[in-house]
């Protein structure tokens, strides 16, 4: 959270999040983590619940996320395009004090749940209380891709989300003008805590993509004047075999990070 927070009150009214025809300044994505963080409190969410989260590469489930670790609660992202036995699995797994979902998932947890479209419309709140988060303190429990056997929950801590969103901006030489752009899924660790906490320690934009789109991914770039993307091997395969176009090369990108794996 004072990660976060320097950056607003450095530049509040500067574009940060992008996201399809969306746009949503530091201070206003501060003022809708705010509100999902006071209706999350008041549902009794606390410092040290666990919230399972069906996490979307939407607004309203990357403010979610950003709220849970505001209250020192402990986010659980899960994969939205897990089958139902996946889905209730993990919720059995880590009994999360509630589920922020949506309707089409809901159906697949029979614990207590809460609509992200409700939480999403909860009103803003600029001043929520100050977070009870200490730095060595559980933020996600993150679940591995489980390539090499059973999927395992890993714990990340504040302190390892702040580093890396500092870090990541010095060791790719990114600047407030920058622009970065992730259709990397929230429920890994790459997009999290490269492109969207990397953008907030750059006090840059960041553009987050529903979905990664071969065909459209430079038509995306040049769109929202995208500088930087993160990737994983597999996508600059595809990326590459596209059919040649003669714009290829007239568009905005300048760097590209691949990597780690989405685990």
């Amino acid at each position: 959270p004072e990660l976060f927070d320097r950056a607003v009150a450095t530049q509040p009214d500067k574009d940060w999040l992008l996201y399809e025809d969306e746009r949503y300044t530091y201070a206003e994505a501060a003022s809708r983590i705010g509100g999902i963080a006071t209706a999350l409190a008041a549902e009794g969410i606390g410092k040290g619940d666990l919230v399972l989260a069906t996490a979307r590469n939407e607004p309203a489930y990357l403010f979610t996320w950003l709220a849970v670790v505001r209250l020192g609660a402990i986010f659980v992202p899960a994969n939205p395009r897990g089958s139902e036995q996946e889905l209730a699995g993990l919720a059995a797994q880590t009994e999360p004090r509630v589920v922020v979902t949506d309707a089409e998932l809901a159906p697949h947890f029979d614990r207590a749940r809460l609509d992200v479209g409700e939480l999403a419309a909860a009103p803003a709140d600029a001043d929520p209380p100050p977070s009870p988060a200490a730095p060595g303190d559980p933020a996600v429990l993150i679940p591995t891709s489980g390539t090499t056997g059973r999927s395992k929950l890993v714990t990340q801590t504040h302190r390892a989300y702040a580093w890396a969103g500092e870090g990541f901006p010095y060791w790719m030489r990114l600047t407030a003008d920058d622009r970065l752009m992730t259709s990397l899924p929230l429920f890994h660790i790459n997009a999290p805590a490269y492109s969207i906490l990397g953008s907030v320690g750059a006090g840059a934009s960041i553009v987050l993509l529903p979905r990664f789109s071969a065909s459209g991914f430079l038509d995306a770039a040049r769109r929202y004047g995208a500088t930087e993307f993160n990737s994983i091997g597999a996508m600059l395969e595809i990326l590459m075999s596209q059919p040649e176009r003669p714009d290829d090369a007239d568009n905005p990108l300048r760097l590209c990070y691949t990597g780690p794996s989405p685990a």
